[in-house]
């Protein structure tokens, strides 16, 4: 299933974390194993103090942005764009967090936009999908962009803040990972749904990488995760 040796495990940090709460995070972070590619994705207000803790505690992680503005450079005033962006040593953006879909109405029309300013700003889309998004989002973004992302398989079902959220089965991991590599070509998709120590192994196997959400609040929790994965 997987296209690479490597996994890509990301820290989705959602709107946590103060600047000593983050310094308090790299203090009990333990990254043991290196075959894995771990990015960090911190509020926008701490990209500089994520930043300076990677250098301070020798951390090969990379770093990425939870989202961004679908505007480009110029007068829209509060917004931070992808151009902004620049010099601030970020590999990734996430775009199309189901949270982002469903709170800010943003759709597939708003994600393909967003996709192509993150890659103008040489900055690598990782593209979140549930089932429902796969095809209708593929239309909207032009074969040339299909090699250029990552994407995210998560099912809103699986999301922790649903109620009555669950685990999906990897059989339907295994599937809609199929799918989305069948319509997007040979990417690297991983998996992201409530994922933590304890259930990493099981879809960790069948896909390229995992987004982390609530496991990822605590270092030392986000430790054991990393060193789960192998």
């Amino acid at each position: 299933m997987s296209t690479s040796a490597s996994k890509l495990l990301v820290a989705n940090w959602k709107s946590n974390h103060s600047i000593a709460s983050c310094k308090e995070w790299f203090d009990s972070f333990e990254m043991k194993q290196r075959r894995s590619e771990v990015v960090i994705a911190p509020p926008f207000t701490l990209l500089d103090t994520v930043r300076d803790e990677l250098d301070c505690h020798k951390l090969s992680c990379k770093i990425a942005v939870q989202n961004f503005s679908k505007f480009g450079y110029g007068a829209s005033t509060g917004e931070i764009c992808a151009e902004n962006l620049r010099g601030l040593d970020v590999k990734y953006a996430i775009l199309g967090h189901s949270e982002r879909r469903t709170k800010m109405r943003e759709t597939n029309d708003i994600v393909a936009s967003k996709i192509t300013l993150a890659l103008e700003a040489n900055i690598t889309p990782i593209v979140c999908l549930d089932e429902d998004y796969i095809d209708s989002q593929a239309k909207l973004m032009g074969d040339a962009t299909y090699s250029k992302c990552v994407y995210a398989y998560e099912p809103l079902s699986a999301i922790s803040t649903t109620p009555g959220a669950k685990d999906p089965h990897v059989k339907k991991v295994i599937e809609t990972v199929i799918k989305i590599k069948k319509t997007f070509g040979n990417v690297r998709v991983i998996y992201g749904g409530s994922v933590t120590e304890k259930n990493i192994i099981k879809y960790i196997q069948v896909c390229d990488g995992i987004l982390v959400g609530g496991a990822s609040l605590n270092g030392t929790q986000f430790s054991a995760v990393v060193a789960a994965a192998g």
